[in-house]
């Protein structure tokens, strides 16, 4: 016959007392009532509207940048095909040139209707920097869709540079991307 071992009496006891304090927790009360703390709780709305917010701007302005990303290229590697005829006296400049003008037109109207859907959302800064962008691609489809073959490069030369200085604040101002 067996004998009992001590190690199964321990564990059995521990069981019981175990079991005893659960049913004893379980039976105890608290008196009051349950209520929100008011301070706590517009704590936390605040908390969850600053967070919402936060991502809204976070979406709004990967969305702009995105747009203005590709946008930009986009019409930067047409402005380069015509610069490309205009110093090469191609024969198909002025098909060139409309092209680029179109594209950069096209870029700046986009940009800025992001900017006008998005822009509660966006950084102050980014909005004055894109609409810098935008306003110095207008400039530029002006003066080339004003430039001749004959034309000094000078003032068209000063219109690039200043869209490409606008450009370059636009990409800095947009997180990497």
């Amino acid at each position: 016959m067996r004998l009992l071992s001590l190690r199964g009496i321990e564990i059995v006891c521990a069981g019981v007392i175990a079991a005893g304090m659960v049913v004893t927790g379980c039976t105890t009360t608290v008196d009051g009532l349950a209520v929100h703390d008011s301070d706590d709780l517009a704590a936390l709305r605040a908390e969850a509207e600053a967070a919402s917010a936060l991502a809204a701007q976070v979406e709004a302005v990967a969305d702009t940048c995105r747009r203005f990303l590709n946008l930009s290229r986009q019409s930067i590697a047409e402005f380069n095909e015509f610069v490309d005829a205009y110093s090469s006296n191609a024969s198909d400049y002025v098909t060139k040139r409309d092209t680029a003008v179109q594209s950069l037109e096209h870029a700046a109207l986009m940009v800025e209707t992001g900017l006008v859907l998005d822009g509660d959302r966006l950084p102050t800064e980014l909005v004055g920097t894109l609409t810098d962008y935008v306003n110095r691609a207008r400039d530029t489809a002006t003066r080339a869709r004003t430039t001749a073959l004959t034309s000094p490069p000078g003032p068209m030369n000063a219109a690039i540079d200043r869209l490409s200085s606008a450009r370059t604040a636009a990409l800095d101002a947009c997180p990497a991307g």
